[in-house]
């Protein structure tokens, strides 16, 4: 899959047939599956699905646990999105205790329909390849990174 990207900001998702067709093109081309004409005077990018969608997870401020639930984060804590006075146990919740909290639309995406048992490890994997990892030293320690 790819994604359209227009100047005004809106997206679309097209196959690699339908993203062809606006190759070398000018003016408008019909997508049949989305019932959709778009101008391709007006398309800023084509990119594989996914490509630019990198979260900077120190500004991440809402998120969902691994059942769904909504967090937000409220001075470096997070809180439960309904009444924030909840406290959130990390036994419970250990992506809390692991800060790989994802958004609501890596959930929906990657994580609602995945069975229970599953999630964590959905979780932790999308939150850690997005997450730049800090230089390891010849020792094999970790450089702390100020």
């Amino acid at each position: 899959m790819f994604t359209i990207i227009l100047i005004n900001g809106r997206e679309y998702d097209v196959t690699e047939s339908e993203k062809n067709s606006f190759l070398g093109k000018t003016g408008f081309v019909f997508v049949e599956r989305l019932d959709l004409t778009i101008n391709t005077a007006s398309i800023s990018t084509i990119e594989p699905k996914g490509l630019g969608k990198k979260i900077d997870r120190n500004k991440q401020m809402e998120g969902r646990l691994h059942d769904g639930s909504r967090v937000v984060k409220q001075f470096g804590q997070w809180k439960d999105a309904t009444n924030p006075d909840v406290h959130i146990n990390p036994t419970y919740y250990p992506e809390i205790a692991g800060d790989f909290v994802v958004t609501g639309d890596e959930y929906r995406e990657h994580i609602e329909k995945l069975p229970p048992e599953e999630r964590l490890e959905k979780m932790k994997a999308l939150v850690h390849e997005v997450r730049p990892t800090a230089p390891q030293l010849e020792s094999g320690e970790t450089k702390r990174l100020v």
